[in-house]
């Protein structure tokens, strides 16, 4: 194999390494996705918002809440929580979740309360940018393509 031509191919097709290396750790940004909302965080890094009540607030806390004291997490069942997914389509990445509430916290909430904040980027970064590299090295060694 051409080094010079696999080293274009790479720069090339870039993106359809990166998009491959998201699919393949789909499980782990849903992960990372339900970290960040168990602390009660949207994905422009802010609260996701207030609990009405102190006597809720105090009784999902004593549960083993995560986030801050009156600070909505979006776990109550943990349904919502179980049917988070990510979905890679073309160029596009879909964070959502399959339960019948979603609709209803994207309106009380905003749509925010999907995707990565700042911090849970870094985190699931830490992941992706691996997986990349694996394949990348897979291309190099056998020519596998994404």
């Amino acid at each position: 194999m051409d080094l010079f031509k696999c080293l274009k191919y790479i720069k090339n097709n870039l993106d359809d390494f990166i998009l491959t290396a998201i699919k393949n750790t789909s499980t782990d940004l849903e992960d990372v996705q339900r970290d960040q909302m168990q602390v009660g965080e949207n994905a422009e890094g802010n609260i996701i918002g207030k609990l009405r009540s102190a006597d809720y607030a105090k009784r999902k806390k004593a549960k083993g809440g995560i986030a801050k004291l009156g600070v909505v997490d979006l776990k109550n069942t943990g349904d919502f929580y179980d049917a988070i997914f990510a979905k890679v389509e073309s160029k596009f990445i879909e964070i959502s979740s399959s339960d019948f509430k979603t609709n209803l916290l994207e309106k009380k909430y905003g749509d925010i309360i999907f995707g990565l904040n700042d911090d849970y980027k870094k985190i699931y970064f830490e992941i992706l940018v691996p997986e990349i590299i694996d394949l990348i090295r897979k291309y190099l060694k056998n020519g596998s393509r994404p």
